[in-house]
């Protein structure tokens, strides 16, 4: 498996990495700083082979959480295989709704993260796929 961490706010990365690794997530999950460079990655390194964990937080500049939704398509990938976790701090039921409605969306965290969240996410049903 592969883990994409795609946020503009480098604490937020960099605390987001340790308790993924603390936690058994992952244990090295890659940085990017806003959706087009994720996007960028994918398109160039994509085996359908793989599993993909990303997080991805909605506001960044340059490519949104949105567009890089959007931008997934363009990959080749499949549901079965690229797994996406929305990270924001927006508590607006409309983006939470949106977010899970998206079929590679798997679940909606609320900054900040928690040992907790990563702790439950492996516990989490939809997440299943990557764990096995």
């Amino acid at each position: 498996m592969e883990m994409l961490l795609v946020d503009d706010d480098k604490f937020f990365t960099l605390m987001a990495k340790t308790m993924v690794t603390k936690t058994g997530l992952h244990s090295s999950p890659k940085a990017f700083e806003n959706g087009f460079v994720a996007l960028e990655y994918l398109k160039n390194n994509y085996t359908p082979q793989e599993k993909y964990l990303i997080f991805v937080d909605i506001n960044m500049p340059i490519m949104n959480g949105w567009e890089f939704l959007e931008g997934i398509n363009e990959v080749g990938g499949s549901p079965n295989n690229i797994f996406v976790v929305m990270v924001s701090s927006s508590v607006d039921y409309a983006d939470i709704q949106r977010a899970l409605k998206h079929p590679y969306v798997r679940e909606y965290l609320i900054k900040p993260l928690s040992i907790q969240n990563m702790t439950d996410l492996k516990k989490n049903h939809l997440l299943a796929p990557l764990f096995e």
